[in-house]
């Protein structure tokens, strides 16, 4: 009598599962969930895809401002045979606060700081060799400010470095 009871529920039981009669609601919901988690999906890495692409062009934006600042300063100095000279009213160098682009309405800003230059002789390569340290730094966040969030839109940083080499005057006997 107990065998023959489990033997009528697994009939049932296979009756149910087997049913040609359509989709049962545990599929439906089951189905409904997995869409929902591959279009969600789909809408985040689209969304991880916009804001990688906004960063390669404002990285590309701070790079040529950059870019800009030292062929000034080369072309200023194109006839110069000793230290470099980073008169910034002389060679009309762009410092300060520029608009990258503007995102919804709102200014995106770049911030062109002054350069630094730092005079060095390496006695290892030469003696007579002296070469001048010219470094530039430009900051940039990605968002306009109303994303200030600092884990959302960190503040961005492009450090350019050229050296310039000269053979310095040699004073004494």
């Amino acid at each position: 009598m107990f065998g023959k009871g489990l033997k009528t529920d697994s009939k049932r039981l296979k009756k149910l599962l087997s049913s040609n009669k359509g989709f049962g609601l545990v599929q439906v919901v089951a189905t409904l969930l997995m869409v929902s988690i591959a279009v969600a999906g789909l809408f985040i890495s689209s969304y991880i895809a916009r804001h990688q692409a906004i960063n390669n062009y404002h990285y590309r934006c701070a790079l040529l401002k950059g870019l800009e600042v030292f062929e000034r300063l080369r072309w200023g100095n194109r006839f110069n045979s000793g230290p470099v000279s980073i008169q910034y009213q002389q060679f009309k160098i762009p410092f300060g606060r520029y608009i990258m682009e503007e995102e919804e309405g709102r200014p995106v800003y770049l911030f062109v700081e002054s350069l630094v230059k730092r005079t060095s002789t390496d006695l290892t390569i030469s003696q007579y060799v002296s070469y001048d340290e010219v470094t530039l730094k430009i900051t940039w966040k990605d968002g306009p400010d109303v994303y200030e969030s600092n884990t959302l839109n960190r503040e961005k940083e492009l450090v350019l470095r050229e050296d310039y080499f000269y053979r310095p005057t040699l004073s004494g006997p």
